[in-house]
This record gives C-alpha cells, sequence and structure tokens, in this order.
C-alpha cells in the first residue's frame, strides 16, 4: 500500500515537473526569438544612428561656414563652357604663382558675338577671382573680384575680397575687408610698419572696416566698375 502510494506521489509529481516545464520553455523560446529579432535590427539600427550623425554633423559644419566664402550666382543657369573659352583661360602661364592654371565656373552668352565668364585661381597661397569678357572668341575685357589669402600675422594688415554674382542683372558686388593692427602696437621705419617686439595680428586690438564696388557687364563685353 506504501509502494503504491509512493508510486502514485511520483507519477504525480513528473506530470506536475512536465505540465510547468513545458510554459517555461515556451517562454523562453518566444523570449530567445525576441532578442534575435532585436538582434537583427540592432546593425540596422546603428548604421541608421550613424547618418543621422554624420547628417547633423555636415549641416552644422555648413552653418559655422566662414564668411570667406563667395556667395553663388544669383539668377537663370549658366550656359555650358565652351572648349574655346576653356582655351582662353584655362592655361599655363607665368602670371600666376607655381604656375597654377585657371578653372571657369561660369559662362553665359550676351549676344551672338559677346559673352562673359567667371573663372578662379587657386596658386598655394591665394584663391583668385575674375570676370572676363569675349568678343568674337577672343579675350575682352576682365577685373579682378575676388581675393582670400592665407593670412600672415606677422603682418599688421590683413585684407580679403569676397563677392556676389547677380547673373540676372549682370553684376558682380565686391566686398574688401581690412584688418588692419592699432598704431600703439607699432612702429615704423624706412621699411615701413611693423609690430613691435612680441606681437602680432592675432593678439592685439585691431581696426575693421570695409568698401564696396560693383561691376557691371555690359552686353556689349564692356565692363563698368563702380566704387
Amino acid at each position: 500500500m506504501v509502494k503504491a502510494l509512493h508510486s502514485q506521489k511520483s507519477a504525480t509529481h513528473r506530470a506536475t515537473l512536465s505540465i510547468t516545464r513545458k510554459p517555461i520553455f515556451k517562454i523562453l523560446g518566444n523570449n530567445i526569438n525576441l532578442y534575435r529579432r532585436r538582434l537583427m535590427k540592432l546593425p540596422i539600427l546603428i548604421t541608421v544612428l550613424f547618418l543621422s550623425f554624420l547628417f547633423l554633423n555636415s549641416f552644422q559644419k555648413s552653418a559655422t561656414i566662414i564668411p570667406f566664402t563667395n556667395a553663388p550666382g544669383v539668377g537663370p543657369a549658366k550656359d555650358t563652357v565652351p572648349i574655346w573659352t576653356k582655351n582662353l583661360y584655362e592655361v599655363h602661364s607665368t602670371e600666376f604663382r607655381n604656375r597654377a592654371v585657371p578653372v571657369i565656373i561660369f559662362f553665359k552668352k550676351l549676344s551672338d558675338t559677346t559673352s562673359y565668364c567667371v573663372y578662379e585661381v587657386n596658386d598655394g597661397v591665394c584663391q583668385i577671382t575674375f570676370v572676363a569678357t569675349q568678343r568674337n572668341r577672343r579675350d575682352f575685357k576682365r577685373a579682378k573680384i575676388g581675393n582670400i589669402c592665407d593670412a600672415d600675422f606677422s603682418l599688421p594688415t590683413y585684407a580679403y575680397t569676397i563677392y556676389k554674382h547677380d547673373s540676372l542683372n549682370r553684376t558682380i558686388r565686391s566686398i574688401d575687408h581690412v584688418q588692419k593692427a592699432k598704431e600703439k602696437y607699432l612702429v615704423k621705419d624706412e621699411k615701413g610698419e611693423r609690430f613691435k617686439h612680441g606681437y602680432n595680428l592675432d593678439n592685439v586690438e585691431t581696426l575693421k572696416y570695409s568698401t564696396t564696388s560693383t561691376v557691371i557687364i555690359n552686353k556689349d563685353g564692356n565692363l563698368i566698375v563702380k566704387k
């Protein structure tokens, strides 16, 4: 009788364990599948976060660009640059330091015989920008509209020129910015002004001013400069 009761209790205990094990394994299996799905999504989430970081970083950089950048042209789309125009300006010459080659960044026809372009050249120290007109596929008039050079803090004056091109009205507005050290930090000799010992343009008070000029591009190819 005792053995029978003991056998019955053992069978009941095994049945109880089998009943309780199934939900536990099922729950564990569901959790494992859930974690597995989450792990599969993790690389995608990391990629999204990384791309978001790159986007925000590039946006922040573009929002804090220094004011030396020239404004893009405003107006109708530029024309395709003809080969003959490139042959006029995109050539090696002794005009620029390090025999730098200019690059045309804008071209527009004014009539059947006249046109104009904007080109820039980077010689390793300065980036210089010009507007030039052409008549009968020949160079006609030219004016400097932009000039940005690396700053030399040992000199008491730093100047740069930026521009804004309005191709709709055929005008270019150039702004000359000048930063000059105050007189109390300078000495004068036969060579001109220079800093007193221990001073440079980076650690002194300066005076800043700017002047503006406008270049008007006529349809006949002439350039009119207004101060």
